[in-house]
């Protein structure tokens, strides 16, 4: 098969990939990360390899491009928190502990009822996220997870999850992708509305 052929295929089959995602589960995800901005909580967001990418990656969108830039100073920001980012925490907690406490552990710090956990694991199995999962309901802090394949352990644990419909690893990861890019504009949409709305208030 030559590369035309090749990416026609892809094309293909992402594209019914993308059509089958669960907007229902994106939809309620989206209201409850509304919601946390409103009372002003954060969102923590874990995952490995390109899903802690990922949670880098969304934890600044959601910091920043939630917010256009004609309303910098006047828009209620977007509190996110990527666990994946302390390198020395990571390897502190991993070193001494286990590597499967590296997420936990650090909402034990920071987390608070009310917050949110986002957890991004393209098997929804992973030991770390799933031990983040677990600490995240003791200190109730409500759970929205991002998955693929059967969905695992996110899939029947977490408060919200949204699982593709796919375990193709060059699948999952554009798809999760897409995801947050989705939610992400639609929060940008929502949040200049009402900001522009209080300044007419005023």
């Amino acid at each position: 098969m030559n590369y035309a052929d090749y990416a026609e295929r892809y094309l293909i089959e992402h594209l019914a990939y993308l059509r089958a995602l669960p907007f229902d589960s994106i939809e309620r995800a989206i209201e409850a990360i509304w919601a946390v901005h409103e009372r002003g909580a954060t969102i923590f967001l874990c995952g490995n390899g390109g899903s802690a990418s990922m949670a880098s990656h969304f934890a600044a969108d959601l910091s920043k491009t939630t917010v256009r830039p004609d309303l910098f100073g006047k828009a209620q920001r977007f509190r996110a928190v990527s666990l994946a980012d302390n390198v020395a925490l990571l390897t502190a907690w991993g070193n001494d502990t286990a590597y499967e406490r590296i997420f936990a552990e650090q909402l034990r710090n920071m987390a608070h009822p009310g917050d949110i956990l986002f957890a991004i694991s393209g098997s929804g199995s992973s030991p770390n996220v799933v031990a983040a999962l677990e600490a995240a309901q003791e200190l109730d802090v409500m759970t929205i997870g991002l998955t693929g394949q059967s969905g695992g352990r996110l899939r029947s644990d977490c408060d919200i999850c949204i699982c593709v419909d796919t375990d193709a690893y060059e699948h999952n990861e554009p798809l999760h992708s897409a995801v947050f890019h989705m939610i992400t504009f639609y929060l940008r949409s929502r949040l200049s509305a009402q900001t522009e709305a209080r300044r007419t208030d005023i």
